[in-house]
């Protein structure tokens, strides 16, 4: 019995938060844009990505609580864009890609890579996307600027981040 009336009282109290002095249900927050938090260059060897796990599932490669994505799928060895998002990988359009321009050098110019944002390995609890340039001979030491944008399908930026070299 003193369970219930504990029950009854905690129901109470987190309603309260839901419905106002009125009995009306107050509107949900309006939820925020789509936006990245920040971008952190690595470069990553093939055996940081190797675990355990992975001899236990047939080769398969485990992500934990990230989304990994490369612009060549069969190398794991490259450079790295760690980019932190304000939302879920879930929230995320079907059929993203990054779009990742880096600048060596002013006489090099700019190189851009694009990394296909899997569909199918999202967790719900992954914030981070790992855009991995696998193929290109690029290091995370030789870049002086770079831009990540998310795009869609039909090449319009949803989100994007710079270095601060690269408004310069």
């Amino acid at each position: 019995m003193k369970f219930c009336k504990m029950l009854a009282l905690l129901f109470a109290c987190l309603s309260m938060f839901t419905i106002d002095a009125h009995g009306m249900e107050r509107p949900c927050r309006k939820s925020r844009p789509l936006g990245i938090k920040s971008v952190t260059v690595r470069q990553f060897s093939d055996s940081d990505f190797k675990t355990a796990s992975e001899y236990f599932r047939r080769g398969k490669e485990y992500q934990y609580f990230r989304c990994i994505a490369r612009n060549d799928k069969t190398k794991r060895a490259g450079t790295y864009f760690i980019v932190e998002l304000n939302k879920s990988v879930v929230k995320l359009p079907q059929m993203m890609r990054a779009k990742i321009s880096t600048i060596k050098s002013p006489a090099d110019g700019v190189r851009v890579f694009f990394c296909e944002i899997p569909n199918n390995n999202r967790s719900s609890m992954a914030y981070e996307i790992y855009c991995g340039i696998t193929s290109g001979g690029l290091h995370a030491d030789e870049i002086n600027a770079w831009k990540v944008e998310l795009i869609d399908q039909s090449e319009k930026a949803i989100c994007s981040r710079c270095s601060y070299m690269w408004d310069l």
